[in-house]
């Protein structure tokens, strides 16, 4: 397939290159200043004014000199042709000075209305057609003072009422290298020729364009594709060459734009042919890095930057000699990136058919104008845009694929950055959460025995702690979750006055003992019973109630719940928390719910705190549609308030109703209502030891295993009902003995394996339920929890045990 697509591109090029290129229509040539034209070989084409003009150098004649007997010593000379290339026919002729030309034209019917194509010369001229001012190009002068150059290639039709026509050309050249006429003079009929120029020139605004839209296109690409040099690069190249085409050949710039300064466009036009080859230097070393020497094309890079600041501080008729060596600089980089394509087309290289199609469009372009230069054939604009097309469309696909390979691989990474923070998070939850669960466990159990006073308050400010750690733990895990697109909210149905009395009860005591006093305002016009997520309206109320005490020392705390509009059964409720604090600088307000930023680096010191409250807040309120903004000022306090959107159930106490609420029962015979044999796999001692204590209170006497292998030797000798199964253990881990329990049981008389794990995050629990498990603890494992799990299962479990006695 490989083979068949390269076959198919050079198969397609030597096509397109042998049916495009047409030999030279043979015609008649001027001798000795007179040339013959048929009417008939007019309307089949123009005629090119080539052949012998009279010549006369270092003299500017005018019509009516013409008439003179004795006229100027004047030679024959070949036309078009510059004047360097006559030193060995006019004596003392140069490249810089002034020259009269002469040709008649015989026709042998009148033609009607005829044109002239006139290209530029070297590098101002005037022109006369029977005796008339015809055509002016810049300023014709006798010296560099009394001249002016001007490019600006011209089509003028005219009558002629005579068949024969008599043209006089004045060129003078003080300013560039070269000097005279470089390309011949078309005449014919005027609709052919204002026609051809019309197309010419569409022709040449549409590369332009197409050049001018590819540079912009891969310059933006460069910007959001991770820094592809290749990309910026070959924009480079475009917008810069873009010029050439605009600039250069048949100059369509100086028709728009008929006044701009020859100096400034004729620099232009050298620098856009030297820093072209640059850049496309570079672009071709980052397409190749495996083919093309980087110092190399460094070094060219460097030489067209030189060549482009001697072309932008000296005059023309110094840089102009810098066209030979970027010549050879050309075409030595052509016939080594023929090499280069070469060794690339036998490798492997990633899209190597779209590049091959794009370099042998650019080396037919090259091929072909080369041609057209040295009048081997008339080139067709068409096709030399069509092949420009072609190669610009390739470059800008394989480029594009870049950028496309590129997105793809960041994904990845991002997958796998996104992945390991996963992995660490959970690791790191289990690792904090596991010891937590033994110090949270066995200090609540151990308030509820004897202690003296000192013991009691050394007890609870060990629960304290402990707390706050978890507290710090669960908004890592929150901020996790919410950056990951992973929270998801949980609608309920609850009194709203009554949520947030019991929220302000969780924090009212921390505010009293600080001295601080506390209000509370509730609005009558409030509704009685709404639906949302009361879990993280609760979370948002005391994210912001906690920070407004701690940043509190005198003064108090205000919280106000008002009804700010109601619409289509929807309650836009505003909370409001004011404190009398250290107050915040409102230039510092803009980045207080990023994350982990706290207003100074001094509060920080002073107050603690990871900076993740109010960001979680911010996005919470976000996720439930809502808005959130602060007010402050430094030493005089702050206002917190944002506002949800929330449905509204009843709008007062008169309707009976109930919402839901989590099951709560501490049977304290749970064994005897259900008895079944538990099996706890946890490798911590500390933990076993809670969880024991835990079940005991319930009546039920446990089989405990230190890992998975100790979990599943087991299940082998005793009839387990229930596992609570501890998940990274030494030995075997939690996920694989719960593989290999469910393997070795028949599917009747498969125990219930509930997780018991600190990880807390969302995919290690996608990964046990996909592992076998029924269920899903957190650690650290509050009193209750247990209880409601055993409640859960423990009825399935005696119902199918029964089911099969």
């Amino acid at each position: 397939m490989k083979v068949f697509s390269r076959f198919s591109v050079f198969s397609c090029l030597a096509l397109l290159i042998f049916s495009s290129v047409g030999v030279l229509a043979q015609s008649n040539k001027a001798e000795n200043g007179f040339l013959e034209v048929t009417n008939q070989e007019i309307r089949e084409m123009p005629v090119r004014l080539d052949g012998q003009w009279e010549f006369y150098w270092d003299t500017l004649l005018y019509p009516d000199q013409f008439s003179i007997l004795e006229k100027p010593d004047f030679v024959y000379v070949p036309f078009p042709s510059t004047w360097s290339s006559l030193k060995n026919q006019v004596p003392g002729i140069s490249s810089m000075g002034y020259a009269t030309y002469r040709l008649v034209i015989q026709l042998d019917t009148v033609p009607g209305l005829m044109a002239l194509k006139i290209p530029d010369f070297y590098s101002s001229y005037t022109m006369w057609v029977n005796g008339n001012p015809f055509a002016k190009n810049g300023q014709v002068g006798v010296s560099r003072k009394e001249s002016e150059p001007q490019w600006l290639p011209q089509t003028i039709p005219f009558v002629a009422n005579n068949p024969e026509i008599e043209i006089i050309l004045q060129i003078s050249n003080f300013d560039h290298l070269r000097g005279g006429p470089a390309e011949p003079i078309f005449f014919g009929l005027a609709q052919d020729l204002l026609n051809a120029r019309e197309a010419s020139q569409n022709l040449t605004y549409a590369l332009f364009g197409s050049f001018i839209l590819t540079g912009l296109f891969l310059f933006g690409l460069y910007f959001y594709g991770k820094g592809e040099k290749a990309s910026l690069y070959f924009s480079l190249f475009c917008l810069i060459h873009s010029y050439r085409i605009v600039g250069a050949e048949d100059y369509a710039l100086h028709h728009l734009v008929p006044n701009l300064p020859w100096w400034l466009t004729i620099k232009l036009e050298y620098i856009s042919l030297f820093m072209s080859v640059g850049f496309f230097w570079l672009f071709t070393q980052n397409l190749f890095t495996k083919f093309v020497n980087r110092k190399l094309s460094v070094i060219v890079f460097y030489i067209c930057l030189g060549f482009s600041i001697i072309t932008i501080l000296t005059p023309p008729y110094i840089f102009a000699y810098l066209v030979i060596p970027n010549i050879l600089l050309l075409v030595g980089s052509t016939i080594y990136g023929g090499i280069v394509l070469t060794r690339a087309f036998f490798s492997n290289l990633t899209g190597l058919f779209h590049l091959s199609i794009a370099y042998s469009s650019l080396f037919f372009i090259l091929f072909y104008s080369a041609g057209d230069n040295q009048e081997f054939w008339h080139a067709n604009s068409f096709l030399v845009l069509v092949a420009y097309l072609i190669f610009l469309l390739f470059i800008a696909i394989h480029l594009s694929s870049r950028f496309a390979h590129s997105l793809r691989k960041a994904v990845k990474q991002a997958d796998a950055a996104n992945q390991a923070k996963s992995s660490f998070l959970a690791a790191m939850s289990h690792e904090i959460r596991t010891p937590m669960n033994g110090v949270i466990g066995l200090s609540n159990l151990l308030s509820k025995t004897s202690l003296s006073p000192e013991q009691r308050d050394y007890v609870n400010l060990i629960q304290v702690s402990g707390k706050n750690l978890l507290s710090i733990i669960n908004d890592i895990l929150d901020f996790s979750k919410i950056e990951a697109n992973r929270m998801e909210l949980d609608i309920k149905e609850f009194r709203l006055s009554e949520m947030v009395e019991q929220t302000v009860n969780m924090v009212k005591k921390t505010a009293l003992d600080k001295g601080l006093s506390f209000e509370i305002y509730l609005a009558e016009d409030l509704p009685y019973i709404v639906s949302g997520d009361i879990i993280r309206i609760r979370q948002v109320i005391i994210n912001l109630l906690d920070n407004a005490i701690k940043f509190t020392n005198i003064g108090g705390i205000k919280l106000n719940v008002r009804l700010e509009s109601f619409k289509d059964n929807i309650a836009q409720i505003s909370f409001t928390v004011n404190d009398t604090g250290i107050g915040i600088d409102p230039k510092r307000l803009e980045i207080l719910f990023q994350p982990f930023t706290q207003a100074s680096i001094s509060i920080a010191r002073e107050f603690g705190g990871t900076g993740l409250g109010l960001a979680i807040s911010k996005q919470l309120i976000d996720l439930m549609d809502g808005k959130l903004h602060a007010e402050s000022e430094l030493n005089e306090g702050s206002s917190f308030t944002f506002t949800l959107p929330l449905r509204v159930i009843q709008h007062s106490k008169n309707e009976e109703f109930q919402p839901r609420t989590e099951e709560t029962n501490t049977d304290k015979n749970l064994s005897k209502k259900y008895p079944i044999q538990i099996l706890v796999v946890e490798d911590h001692p500390i933990n076993r030891v809670f969880v024991q204590s835990l079940l005991s209170k319930h009546g039920y006497k446990i089989i405990l295993a230190n890992n998975g292998l100790e979990a599943v030797e087991k299940v082998k000798k005793h009839a387990i009902d229930l596992i609570l199964m501890d998940i990274r253990m030494p030995v075997m881990d939690g996920l694989t003995a719960t593989k290999e329990i469910l393997k070795m049981t028949s599917e009747g008389f498969q125990p219930i394996i509930v997780a018991m794990t600190a990880d807390a995050i969302q995919s290690e629990k996608e990964k046990c339920i996909a592992a076998g498990m029924q269920d899903y603890i957190t650690k650290p494992i509050l009193e209750g929890v247990i209880e409601n799990c055993i409640k859960k299962w423990a009825p399935q479990i005696v119902h199918h045990r029964n089911a099969i006695k």
